[in-house]
């Protein structure tokens, strides 16, 4: 999704597998054409595939999500604390 426009230019239904990701960031990589900004989840899978379809050409992060180990609730999801950035790659100077 673009940040500015929230413009969605691509979109996958499928498995959350190697193919289907590998599918997906191919699509994402043939309609941009400049650098761009990519920021995942921790999917294992993602740094591999935007290597492979984006070279050197973007600035790639993986963003964690840390919740509370408290309980908020019988049925409620735990509650949001922070997350935490790992640079995978960024432009080389």
């Amino acid at each position: 999704m673009d940040a500015d426009s929230r413009l969605v230019f691509s979109w996958s239904a499928g498995g959350r597998d190697t193919k289907t990701g590998m599918d997906f960031v191919a699509d994402v990589a043939s309609r941009l054409k400049n650098r761009v900004q990519i920021t995942s989840d921790g999917f294992r899978f993602y740094p591999v595939a935007i290597e492979e379809h984006f070279g050197e050409d973007v600035d790639f992060a993986v963003l964690t999500k840390i919740f509370s180990r408290e309980p908020t609730g019988k049925y409620s999801p735990p509650r949001f604390v922070g997350a935490a950035a790992l640079h995978a790659f960024v432009e080389r100077v």
